[in-house]
């Protein structure tokens, strides 16, 4: 009696399997014919929801560490270095920009024109670095730009107070900013 009832319980659990498995599939091909759209009707217009719109990600960055080192010559003239340690993300490939510009906090003009790699912006000295990171993310534990003295207007009178900005561009969009103020000291060097 024991064998006839286990093989009606098998026999049971194999038609109801049946049918749960007709069910599933009836059901997917109900939800597909209805997410096709249809010539000249409704449903034929573009799906822009979030979920289905493909949008890149937009670039981040940080820049971690700014230093500056003071009395550096290159190619002969006295100057300035200022290192930067920054990260950038969603960038791969992309041409981007490190760019530093310097203003005195007396607001007096430090160029009068563009001079090479350093370049006038108003009433400060901007000079910059490109750059395309070959990684997602990229980290740059040193870069380095040059700004001459020369071009800071440095007075002896004046105890030459700065003020240095550093911003990431990248697809003409800033996408990461610091700033610091300094003074330059004047030496013999000078």
């Amino acid at each position: 009696m024991k064998f006839f009832l286990l093989k009606d319980q098998t026999v049971f659990c194999r038609k109801l399997s049946i049918a749960a498995c007709v069910l599933s599939m009836a059901l997917i091909l109900f939800a597909s014919v209805e997410a096709t759209p249809r010539a000249g009707g409704p449903g034929n217009e573009r799906d822009t929801s979030p979920a289905s719109v493909l949008v890149p990600e937009a670039l981040e960055g940080a820049i971690e560490k700014v230093w500056i080192t003071y009395g550096v010559r290159v190619k002969g003239v006295l100057g300035l270095r200022i290192h930067t340690k920054f990260w950038v993300k969603n960038a791969l490939n992309v041409g981007c920009s490190i760019q530093a510009t310097v203003e005195r906090a007396d607001g007096k003009s430090m160029l009068s024109k563009s001079v090479g790699t350093v370049y006038q912006d108003g009433k400060k000295v901007l000079v910059l670095s490109t750059f395309t990171p070959p990684y997602d993310p990229a980290t740059y534990p040193d870069t380095k730009l040059f700004i001459p003295y020369w071009a800071l207007n440095l007075q002896a009178e004046n105890p030459n107070k700065m003020k240095l900005n550093i911003v990431l561009v990248g697809e003409a969009k800033q996408f990461a900013r610091s700033s610091m103020d300094f003074g330059v000291p004047l030496g013999k060097g000078l």
